[in-house]
């Protein structure tokens, strides 16, 4: 699953996730800033305007393609996210779903 590309960049130091500031970035503030931007700001700005499904949609396009080298997951993982954000009315459980993915990544990574 995961491409040779990533394993080479994470043990020559090119990715974050090398020092513990690194971690904390991509686990805690990452996951907070972008569920605060892409599901509380667009999505339920677009959902001022447009059928759910369509907010949902373009704000699952948008969180993918400021993802482009993992668009695909992060496509899929956009639409979980604002349909969890949608149905419970609150950031707080796609917060903590993506921080404990890119938890998951920083310490997949880590094994390598």
């Amino acid at each position: 699953m995961l491409d040779d590309t990533l394993i080479f960049y994470y043990k020559h130091g090119l990715l974050k996730g090398e020092s513990i500031g690194g971690i904390v970035n991509s686990v805690f503030l990452a996951p907070i800033w972008e569920e605060v931007f892409f599901r509380g700001v667009l999505l339920f700005f677009l959902l001022k305007f447009t059928k759910p499904v369509w907010a949902i949609s373009i704000s699952s396009v948008m969180f993918a393609v400021f993802h482009p080298m993992y668009w695909i997951i992060t496509l899929v993982s956009g639409v979980l996210l604002s349909i969890t954000t949608y149905k419970t009315k609150s950031l707080i459980p796609s917060v903590i779903s993506h921080s404990l993915w890119n938890l998951y990544m920083a310490k997949l990574f880590l094994y390598f």
